[in-house]
C-alpha cells in the first residue's frame, strides 16, 4: 500500500513545457495515488532548472572522448546530427566540463536534501505523447524544441543523480499512446 507515502513532487516541473493530455493523465495518476492514502507535498528543487545545461555539457565531454576514434576515422558512417552533437564535445572546455561536474553533485545534494523531507520524488517521465518516427522537431505547450530535448527534459535531472527510478504507465492518450 501507499497510504502515509510522502510523494514530493517539484515546483520546477510546472516551468517545463508539457502536453496538457499528459499533464491531465499524470495529474489523474498523483490524485490516485491520493485517493490510496499518499500524501503529496510541493517541493523546490532550484539546480532543476540547470539540469538540462549540466547534463548537456557532461554528455557531449563523455561521448566526445568515448568516441574519439570513430568520429575520426568514419566521420561519415554517422548520422551527421549525432556526428555534430558529439563533436560538439571537443569544443568545451575543461574548466566548463569541471563546473558542469560541480553543478552535478549541487543537483545530488539537493535531491538527498529533499528525499529527508519526501519519501519519493514524481512527474512526467515524458512531457509529449511519442513523436512521429524521423520527427526532430515538435511544438509542445506553444514551444518549439528538438525531439531530443522533448524526450529527455523530465528525466535529465534523474539521470543526473545516478538515483533509482521507475517509470509507471498512468494511462493512454487519446491516440492509444502510453503516458
Amino acid at each position: 500500500g501507499v497510504k502515509g507515502l510522502k510523494i514530493g513532487i517539484p515546483r520546477e516541473f510546472s516551468k517545463f513545457p508539457i502536453d496538457p493530455e499528459i499533464k491531465r493523465t499524470v495529474s489523474a495518476a498523483l490524485n490516485r495515488f491520493v485517493e490510496l492514502g499518499a500524501i503529496l507535498k510541493s517541493v523546490n528543487w532550484p539546480m532543476l532548472a540547470y539540469s538540462q545545461t549540466i547534463s548537456s555539457a557532461i554528455l557531449a565531454v563523455d561521448a566526445a572522448h568515448s568516441l574519439r576514434a570513430l568520429i575520426l576515422k568514419h566521420p561519415r558512417k554517422i548520422d551527421s546530427a549525432v556526428r555534430n552533437r558529439i563533436a560538439s564535445g571537443f569544443f568545451i572546455s575543461a574548466t566548463n566540463y569541471l563546473q558542469a561536474q560541480k553543478g552535478r553533485a549541487k543537483l545530488k545534494d539537493q535531491s538527498y536534501d529533499l528525499l529527508k523531507e519526501v519519501d519519493l520524488l514524481a512527474g512526467p517521465t515524458l512531457g509529449v505523447p511519442a513523436p512521429k518516427i524521423g520527427e526532430s522537431e515538435i511544438v509542445v505547450a506553444g514551444s518549439k524544441m528538438s525531439v531530443f530535448k522533448a524526450l529527455s527534459l523530465f528525466v535529465r535531472p534523474f539521470n543526473l543523480t545516478g538515483l533509482p527510478t521507475i517509470s509507471i504507465c498512468c494511462g493512454f492518450t487519446g491516440g492509444n499512446l502510453p503516458v
